[in-house]
């Protein structure tokens, strides 16, 4: 865990082991990131995929939603419990264990889903290309996360670290010259919902909404 300000938050790195060991102590999560569903109720329901899904909070809420969805993550027992969970409720899920900086598919989707992803600044702009050639024309990205910028709370953390959590102008620099239309880009305080954080706790969100 690191301190973030005056909380803790799981140390967010493409760390397959770190993940692994962080699923094993860790219940699943059940409640999706309402920024995530608040976006997602404004779509048609088709194929998607979510990128980085752990043990599936987004994946459920999707599907729930009537999309068919492919859930991608590195950590094994993740994407076990999620597959397990998937059967128990006859949820339309396929699953596949794979590091999405480098995951592969034929399939193509209409919607890609990259919630809290927070990499290297170099492995940045390769993976949101690569999150945007998993669409089909007309397919949506969405991206959510969260930033330091404009915030006290990333004083106490390593400029490395800090650099982790990509600021809305950054983000927006990566998906550009991959020809996404951008149709919402915000960074702005929301209210945390997040189980690490103590009630009324806020952070800084970004989120994007593009079309291919």
């Amino acid at each position: 865990m690191y301190a973030v300000g005056h909380r803790e938050v799981p140390a967010l790195k493409p760390d397959a082991a770190f993940w692994t060991d962080y699923y094993e102590k860790n219940d699943p999560s059940e409640k999706p990131d309402p920024v995530f569903f608040g976006e997602v109720q404004e779509l048609e329901p088709g194929a998607a995929i979510d990128l980085g899904a752990g043990d599936g909070a987004a994946t459920f809420a999707l599907a729930e939603l009537g999309w068919q969805v492919t859930a991608v993550d590195f950590a094994e027992n993740a994407v076990l419990r999620l597959e397990e969970r998937a059967k128990a409720r006859n949820a339309p899920i396929e699953t596949d264990v794979a590091d999405i900086l480098s995951y592969a598919s034929d399939a193509k989707y209409d919607l890609a889903y990259l919630g809290y992803i927070h990499v290297e600044p170099d492995q940045r702009p390769p993976l949101l290309a690569h999150a945007v050639a998993t669409l089909r024309p007309g397919g949506t990205l969405l991206y959510n996360g969260f930033t330091f910028e404009g915030t006290a709370d990333g004083e106490n953390h390593t400029e490395s670290f800090r650099a982790l959590f990509a600021p809305l102008g950054e983000v927006l620099a990566c998906l550009l010259p991959t020809g996404l239309h951008i149709h919402y880009a915000e960074q702005r305080m929301r209210p945390s919902t997040f189980s690490f954080d103590e009630p009324g706790s806020e952070y800084m969100s970004v989120v994007v909404r593009g079309v291919r």
